[in-house]
């Protein structure tokens, strides 16, 4: 005679427990919000200094900046630091 086990595992899942993926991108607020500057201060680098502002991507009107290259820029501005 075989004994099958049954075993079942219930797992409850809530959705405020589980984190959404950051994004790749974000628009003009959301870069703003992550430098800690204004959407207007972005707007300025975009048109008038497009050498010292962090790269950003165009879509028809849409302007999108990757959460990778805001990090990057950030990081470029470091000054000092002991090195």
């Amino acid at each position: 005679m075989a004994v099958r086990a049954s075993w079942r595992v219930q797992v409850k899942i809530d959705a405020e427990t589980i984190a959404p993926p950051a994004p790749l991108a974000v628009d003009t607020q959301g870069a703003a919000k992550l430098l800690g500057v204004s959407p207007q201060y972005l707007e300025k680098l975009r048109y008038l200094e497009a050498e010292h502002g962090p790269p950003f991507m165009r879509f028809g009107r849409k302007v999108l900046y990757r959460v990778s290259d805001l990090e990057a820029y950030a990081e470029s501005l470091l000054v000092g630091g002991g090195r």
